[in-house]
């Protein structure tokens, strides 16, 4: 089993980026060869592969069928955060300003939202449980809740991120009553 990069539109918008940073920087996939096969670097780049999960595709059919809805819409939708207040067409504005903090702390926040829609379409697939699903949202909401409190930690405003969450939460639930 190989480690999966998971993203929305990412065979579109980032894993390009990804090979062209690398190379770039010279940055190697794995010291050791043992970890990640030639054959499994090609795959992580190939259209059509098994390591790299689009949430996109898989929400849209690969494209076959087109939907209004964007990747904010959706999440908030489903009681994820999605973008709060940022964007990423504004991260160069970000960079040329300084403003390294709202890069880091938009990313975090993608990370996270990201990861609760990918939990929530393996629930829906059947990879988990309800109890499962809960379980390891619950873990995640502690965890996010640990970390805010961390001093290091402070500029990346998880509060901020899990409040909006919290929000969102009850929101869905009062819309869709006993829904997941």
């Amino acid at each position: 089993r190989h480690p999966q990069l998971v993203g929305y539109n990412i065979k579109e918008s980032v894993l390009h980026l990804l090979q062209q940073r690398a190379m770039v920087l010279g940055i190697q996939s794995a010291e050791d060869p043992s970890m990640l096969s030639k054959a499994v670097l090609q795959d992580y780049f190939a259209k059509e592969n098994e390591y790299s999960v689009d949430l996109k595709e898989l929400i849209t059919g690969n494209g076959s069928y087109k939907t209004d809805a964007t990747y904010d819409d959706l999440c908030i939708l489903c009681g994820i955060p999605g973008k709060l207040d940022n964007h990423g067409a504004k991260i160069l504005d970000f960079w040329l300003a300084g403003e390294y903090e709202k890069i880091v702390r938009y990313n975090c926040y993608n990370a996270i939202s990201n990861y609760l829609l990918w939990l929530r379409l393996s629930w829906m697939g059947g990879c988990y449980s309800t109890r499962q699903y809960e379980t390891e949202k619950a873990l995640l909401h502690e965890h996010l809740m640990m970390l805010s409190d961390r001093h290091d930690a402070h500029f990346l405003q998880l509060d901020r991120y899990i409040h909006e969450w919290d929000r969102l939460q009850d929101i869905h639930e009062r819309f869709y009553p006993g829904a997941q």
